[in-house]
């Protein structure tokens, strides 16, 4: 499973692949900077943890977090 979205909502960061099925977060090595790929914010102004295509996976979070959530596309690198 690779890791297509990262999502920032309630204080966590939740990691998902392209069907929006939860996926393992990226490694924890905070000493190279080459081990995360970049990541594309998507703009919050288009809401994009309020759309129906994310229901399923944030269906455990209120509209309003949804709605102030954060999410960033994985750049293929």
């Amino acid at each position: 499973m690779t890791v297509q979205y990262v999502v920032s909502i309630s204080g966590e960061l939740l990691y998902f692949d392209a069907e929006r099925q939860p996926a393992p977060e990226f490694p924890h090595d905070a000493d190279d900077p080459d081990s995360k790929p970049a990541l594309k914010l998507i703009p919050v102004e288009k809401k994009p943890a309020a759309q129906p295509e994310w229901d399923d996976a944030l269906s455990r979070y209120s509209d309003e977090q949804r709605m102030s959530a954060e999410i960033s596309e994985v750049i293929p690198g």
